[in-house]
């Protein structure tokens, strides 16, 4: 996944016309400013967006900026020599709402509930929110995340990254087979 653009309104301390974020003009990028200034939330813009988790964990109605009633963040990135678009929004009026769409240049490839978007999302990354925070994304305050994690989740989330699932998928056909082979003899 490579960062395209980041938009976004009304997210945490950002209010409405925020500038477009490009990352296409830079290779390399250092943030910096006081705190508060709202350093981590542009990450946590990111990783809300894709996958509807924060610093504030799945609490999306604690990004909504003060005083406003809806947010929104639309992230564009590169994969594979392909541009998708994902937009997420939330609204605190009337006991809340969230959407969530994806798009490929202008293919709507958008599910029919916001689960099955989001597995797609995770399937197209081949990432999950874990995985990501565990290997790309260290969030402030949890850089020994994964050294304190217990030997089945340092190796489940190892083999995510490594991408040791195909293998799995390898090894379950190679058992078929050998049960197909069996059988005929």
């Amino acid at each position: 996944m490579i960062p395209v653009s980041l938009k976004l309104s009304n997210f945490t301390s950002y209010g409405e016309n925020v500038p477009e974020l490009d990352f296409t003009l830079f290779h390399l990028a250092a943030i910096s400013g006081t705190n508060g200034a709202g350093k981590s939330s542009l990450l946590d813009a990111i990783t809300w967006c894709i996958w509807g988790w924060s610093r504030a964990g799945d609490s999306s109605d604690q990004l909504v900026r003060l005083g406003a009633q809806n947010m929104w963040v639309q992230f564009i990135f590169e994969l594979d020599g392909h541009e998708f678009i994902v937009k997420r929004r939330r609204s605190i009026k009337s006991g809340g709402a969230t959407s969530l769409e994806l798009w490929s240049k202008d293919h709507n490839l958008t599910e029919g509930t916001i689960k099955t978007t989001q597995e797609k999302i995770i399937n197209l990354l081949h990432l999950s929110f874990e995985t990501f925070t565990n290997s790309s994304f260290l969030r402030q305050g949890h850089a020994d995340e994964f050294t304190t994690k217990g030997p089945t989740d340092r190796k489940r989330i190892l083999a995510d990254i490594l991408g040791l699932a195909h293998y799995d998928q390898l090894e379950e056909k190679a058992k078929e087979k050998i049960k197909e082979a069996d059988n005929k003899l």
